[in-house]
């Protein structure tokens, strides 16, 4: 899937290295320096386990191993949409998980995970 490729790390001779997301069916990848160390970080939110992984960045190219955070838990929509922003204006930045409105009824679900 092309969107996993986005944080792939680049091995050389064109091959790409496993990419920093874990888990299945990725929905959305957002890049964003989460923990504030000035290098960018890989955020995915997954449709399958309904969690959002973190990836730090190294700052040479590659990531960390993923750590992973439950969002929509039970029988709730998976996730669809990913995003990094500071929402409480305290210097820290928060994950903003959407999901999808066709999976509830028209109705989307925002989850926030705060920093």
């Amino acid at each position: 899937m092309g969107i996993i490729l986005i944080g792939a790390v680049q091995a050389g001779g064109g091959v790409f290295e496993q990419s920093p997301c874990k888990g299945e069916q990725p929905a959305a990848v957002a890049l964003a320096d989460v923990d504030a160390d000035g290098i960018a970080d890989v955020v995915a939110a997954y449709r399958t386990g309904r969690m959002v992984s973190v990836s730090r960045g190294l700052g040479n190219g590659s990531f960390d191993e993923p750590q992973e955070f439950g969002v929509a838990a039970g029988s709730g929509p998976p996730p669809s949409a990913v995003a990094v922003r500071d929402l409480d204006h305290d210097g820290n930045a928060d994950i903003v998980v959407a999901t999808s409105p066709v999976a509830q009824g028209g109705r989307g679900l925002i989850y926030a995970l705060y920093g």
